[in-house]
C-alpha cells in the first residue's frame, strides 16, 4: 500500500502457475498473515531477520551477520513481551513469527524456480533479480535448484 492506494490480485489467478504455488500463498495468508497482524515493528524486525542471514554465499564476517540476526531475534522478543505482558502468551507468538518464515522462504524458493521457468530471459536481463535471487551472472548456468536456501537460523 502508498498513499492508501493499494493492489488486489485474486488468489485464483495463482491457480495455474506451476510448483503448486496457490496452496503455498493460501496457506501464506491462512496461516502466516493472521499472525503478523499488520504490525510495521513486528513486520520490521521479520525483515532485518531475514536479510542478516549468515547463511548466505560469499559472506566475510558471517559470525557478525549471525549476532546481528540473534539481536533482532532478541528485539522480537522483548517488543513482543511489552505488547502482551505475559511471557507464555509472547514467547509464543515469537516462535510462531519465526516459523512462519519457514513458509515464507518455500513461497520464495518455489516464486524464483516460477520465474526463471517462465520467462528466464527476462530474469537474466536484469542485474538486481540476479542479485535479489542470489543467481550467477548471464554467462553462467542458472540452477533454480536451492536459491533460497536456509534463509533463517533458530
Amino acid at each position: 500500500m502508498e498513499n492508501r492506494h493499494s493492489v488486489i490480485l485474486r488468489l485464483e489467478s495463482m491457480q495455474y502457475y506451476p510448483r503448486n504455488i496457490h496452496s503455498l500463498y493460501r496457506i501464506f495468508f491462512e496461516k502466516i498473515l493472521s499472525d503478523w497482524n499488520s504490525d510495521t515493528v513486528v513486520l520490521d524486525l521479520l525483515t532485518a531477520i531475514i536479510l542478516f542471514n549468515p547463511n548466505r554465499p560469499n559472506l566475510t564476517h558471517r559470525d557478525s551477520v549471525k549476532v546481528q540476526q540473534q539481536t533482532y531475534m532478541y528485539l522480537l522478543q522483548r517488543y513482543l513481551l511489552l505488547r502482551y505482558r505475559d511471557e507464555t502468551e509472547s514467547q509464543a507468538k515469537c516462535e510462531r513469527l519465526l516459523r512462519s518464515l519457514y513458509y515464507l522462504e518455500v513461497l520464495a524458493e518455489k516464486k524464483v524456480q516460477n520465474c526463471l521457468e517462465i520467462d528466464r530471459k527476462i530474469v537474466a536481463q536484469h542485474p538486481l533479480l540476479l542479485e535479489v535471487f542470489d543467481l550467477p551472472s548471464m554467462s553462467q548456468d542458472i540452477k533454480p535448484s536451492n536459491l533460497m536456501a536456509n534463509i533463517f537460523v533458530y
